[in-house]
C-alpha cells in the first residue's frame, strides 16, 4: 500500500441543535477508524484492497451516524452534521458525502464532485415546478440528508482514478455560498501554481465571503496536486 490521504469536512446543521457536538463527533470518530480500523487493513494483503477500505469507511459512518441518533433520543433533542469525506490511496480517490459541504476537483477544470443534499436540488432532479412564493435560498438551506438525524444513514458514494496534477478542494456551504465558480476556480488555480501562498488564496475567499453577507462557519481544506498549472 502506497501513500493514503483521509480528510473530511463536517458543517453541524443550523435550526437543530448542538450541530457542533456532532460534527465534532464525526470527526473524532473518523480520526479513530484512521488509527485503528484502516491501519488494521493496511497491514495485511488483501485483494481488491479499495472494497474493503470503502466498506469499513461505510460500517464507521454507520456506527457514529447510530450513535449521534440514539444520543438525541436519549437527551430529548434533534441534531446532526454534514459530512463530505476523501480517501485518497496511490491515484484512487473514494468520496463519502451527505449534506451540503462540497468536495471539487481542480485545478485544469474546477468540478463539483459531490451533489448537495438540499430540496432545491430534489426539486430540480425531480422536475418539480417550484412555487413562485418559495424562496430558492429556504429551499437551498433545508438539507434532505445529513448523519445524525435518523437511525440509518444513506450516503452519497464515487470513487474513481485521478492525475497526480489534480488537487482537491473539500468545504463546508459557509465558503462557497457567496463566491462564483470561477473565483472558486481561479482560487485553486493560483494555490496550485504558488502552494506557498494557498493559506493566503483560501483566506482571501473567506473574507470575500464574509464581506457578502456570510455569517455561518466557513472551513476549507485543500489538497494540492504535485503538478498544479
Amino acid at each position: 500500500m502506497g501513500h493514503c490521504v483521509l480528510m473530511a469536512v463536517a458543517d453541524g446543521v443550523g435550526g437543530l441543535q448542538c450541530g457542533e457536538i456532532a460534527s465534532r463527533f464525526v470527526v473524532e470518530k473518523l480520526n479513530d477508524w484512521w488509527n485503528m480500523n484502516f491501519k488494521s487493513i493496511a497491514f495485511k494483503t488483501l485483494n481488491n484492497i479499495e472494497h474493503h477500505i470503502s466498506a469499513s469507511i461505510n460500517a464507521a459512518i454507520a456506527e457514529v451516524n447510530l450513535e449521534i441518533y440514539e444520543k438525541s433520543k436519549e437527551y430529548n433533542y434533534k441534531t446532526g452534521t454534514t459530512l463530505s469525506l476523501l480517501f485518497i490511496m496511490e491515484h484512487w480517490y473514494c468520496i463519502k458525502h451527505a449534506g451540503d459541504s462540497r468536495v471539487y476537483i481542480g485545478p485544469q477544470h474546477l468540478h463539483q464532485l459531490t451533489e448537495d443534499d438540499n430540496l432545491l436540488n430534489r426539486y430540480l432532479r425531480s422536475g418539480t415546478e417550484i412555487e413562485p412564493l418559495e424562496s430558492y435560498a429556504v429551499l437551498a438551506n433545508t438539507l434532505t440528508r445529513c448523519i445524525g438525524v435518523k437511525a440509518e444513514i444513506e450516503l452519497s458514494e464515487l470513487s474513481g482514478a485521478f492525475e497526480q496534477k489534480d488537487s482537491f478542494m473539500l468545504c463546508t456551504d459557509g465558503f462557497y455560498k457567496h463566491i462564483k465558480d470561477d473565483e472558486l476556480h481561479k482560487c485553486i488555480r493560483k494555490c496550485s501554481r504558488n502552494p506557498e501562498k494557498s493559506r493566503e488564496y483560501l483566506q482571501q475567499i473567506a473574507y470575500r465571503a464574509r464581506n457578502r453577507g456570510e455569517s455561518d462557519d466557513i472551513s476549507v481544506i485543500l489538497l494540492i496536486g504535485s503538478k498544479g498549472s
